[in-house]
């Protein structure tokens, strides 16, 4: 997950420091592995982090710390916020 995040981080450097043209190799790989990278940690989150996505437990974990309502808002919500980056 903080590797993909690194990846993001290099190739945007590359592309500010290297690319001459506003879409150049490097600018086309930064935001491949950006998109890659959000995808990555969202589904890490949800599926890792989370627990979320066990059928027997109506796609949540066995021991719930907060009501299940906050759960199934979080999830559409960590996909836009992981998403900031487009804008």
């Amino acid at each position: 997950k903080y590797l993909s995040s690194l990846a993001v981080l290099l190739f945007a450097t590359l592309h500010g420091n290297l690319d001459t043209s506003p879409w150049g190799t490097f600018r086309l790989v930064w935001v491949l592995v950006a998109a890659w990278a959000t995808l990555f940690s969202y589904s890490w989150d949800v599926f890792m982090d989370w627990g979320i996505g066990r059928l027997q437990f109506m796609c949540l974990r066995r021991n719930l710390m907060l009501p299940k309502w906050a759960y199934y808002a979080a999830l559409p919500f960590n996909l836009v916020f992981r998403c900031a980056w487009l804008f």
